[in-house]
């Protein structure tokens, strides 16, 4: 497990993403060996940040595993256990990233509510003349 961890939210694509390389799923393969590759993809979207895209492999996942046996054979057993492992890391960035989420939106209402109490306690301006002049 890598020990790395981008815990702020920095992580998190706020803009439109950039252009990723078409490197799409071959579903002519193996689809035990493309399940792996669609896991490895969404272990990096998640690690960058780009949850919309992360969302947008949903489809994919159904489409590959609609026609898989019930009991996959031996020789799937490498490829889903990788993939199993892949999903794991991509549960835990998501789950540090959703922490980091939650942390800033705790420190933003915290400092909203001390700007405000802060407004409400503003000497007010009176303007005098001064008369000595």
């Amino acid at each position: 497990m890598s020990t790395e961890r981008d815990t702020g939210t920095a992580a998190v694509a706020t803009a439109a993403p950039a252009p990723t390389p078409t490197t799409e799923i071959d579903s002519s393969l193996d689809p035990y060996t493309a399940i792996l590759e669609l896991a490895e993809r969404e272990l990096q979207l998640a690690r960058d940040g780009r949850i919309e895209d992360l969302r947008s492999l949903a489809p994919k996942w159904d489409a590959l595993t609609a026609g898989l046996p019930q009991r996959p054979p031996a020789s799937a057993r490498t490829p889903l256990e990788r993939a199993a492992a892949l999903h794991e890391r991509t549960s835990a960035t998501l789950q540090c990233m959703r922490e980091a989420l939650l942390c800033d939106l705790r420190t933003t209402a915290r400092a909203s509510r001390a700007a405000h109490g802060y407004a409400n306690q503003a000497p007010r301006r009176v303007h005098r003349v001064d008369q000595s002049a």
